[in-house]
């Protein structure tokens, strides 16, 4: 079968070196009350963790503490419309992740995720992983994968933790470059997809090494292909799409945060400098690596440019594959 072209437009954006204008003299800006961290997640899970080791940190910083306050549902629409209410004072932060700016790429919302947000810092790229159940296995390396999925397509099934978000990116990427015909098998959460995955009633999955860190140390779940241009933090010998099936391909999720329209610079330049501080923590950097994430940090005009950029990736794919709410 011929292999389709796929443009994956290069989503690496060069790091400004600017931050945001402050006027000479211009005392620092001091928070006068709690902040509020809005997580668009429910408690738990892999991100509230790795949440937390930055959000501590902030608060020593700032001397004023920082509280999670969660707003899960509708693909990150609940907390953004939430946010996007709060005074733009700088007692408001929102811990984004890629969800965020998919869901309007497939949704009708009622946010522009680049506009109607005060950028603040990419915080993090998270390494996604096609992982494989150990114990029925068939193939080795991305390569054997995509010939198996071609000659066995009522088999390839691939369990996915939710519709619309990076692991369908993924999966579809594939399927376009490869001519492979994976099927996504969408869960509501990944406590339990990993239950069907580990039971082997799905031979494959996607996600982080957040979810699936433990289950590779134990030796049920093989690693097949990591999504960046990077290889995994701490697993050097798996490959990526880039590098194997599909070259170019760079579709890693991320961390960001960002802030209600309209906070003045000097509240942004106090709140990006002290985290890009914090991500350069040693004990901050292990944490996230243990979830396959990289630190990113940067200014917020970085942090725009790299996100509007990937979202533009992915705007092609969910086009090309046809992509529908549900």
């Amino acid at each position: 079968m011929r292999r389709r072209n796929v443009l994956i437009a290069g989503a690496s954006v060069a790091m400004g070196l600017s931050l945001p204008c402050i006027a000479a003299g211009e005392p620092e800006w001091k928070p006068t009350r709690p902040i509020k961290w809005v997580h668009p997640a429910a408690p738990g899970g892999a991100s509230d963790v790795l949440a937390r080791l930055i959000m501590d940190r902030l608060g020593q910083r700032l001397g004023q503490p920082v509280v999670i306050e969660y707003r899960p549902g509708a693909g990150s629409a609940i907390a953004a419309e939430y946010v996007m209410q709060q005074p733009p004072d700088g007692h408001a932060l929102f811990f984004t992740t890629t969800t965020f700016n998919l869901n309007p790429l497939i949704n009708r919302t009622r946010y522009d995720p680049l506009k109607d947000f005060t950028q603040l810092i990419l915080v993090a790229d998270i390494n996604m992983v096609l992982a494989a159940n150990a114990s029925g296995r068939r193939f080795r390396s991305p390569q054997e994968l995509v010939a198996w999925a071609r000659q066995n397509p009522g088999q390839a099934f691939v369990a996915l933790p939710n519709k619309g978000g990076t692991g369908e990116l993924i999966v579809s990427l594939i399927n376009l470059a490869t001519g492979a015909k994976l099927q996504p098998v969408i869960y509501k959460g990944g406590a339990p997809m990993m239950t069907d995955v580990l039971g082997g009633q799905v031979p494959l999955a996607v996600e982080s090494m957040a979810t699936f860190g433990e289950y590779v140390k134990s030796g049920q779940i093989v690693p097949i292909v990591a999504s960046g241009k990077r290889h995994l933090p701490g697993y050097p010998q798996v490959p990526t799409l880039n590098e194997t099936i599909v070259p170019g391909a760079d579709i890693n999720a991320w961390f960001a945060l960002q802030m209600p329209p309209g906070v003045p610079p000097r509240i942004v330049a106090r709140l990006n400098r002290e985290i890009n501080e914090i991500i350069r923590d040693p004990q901050v950097i292990e944490g996230f690596a243990r979830g396959g994430a990289t630190m990113v940090g940067g200014t917020p005009q970085a942090a725009a440019e790299t996100i509007a950029a990937r979202t533009e990736v992915f705007r092609k794919i969910i086009n090309d594959a046809h992509i529908k709410a549900e």
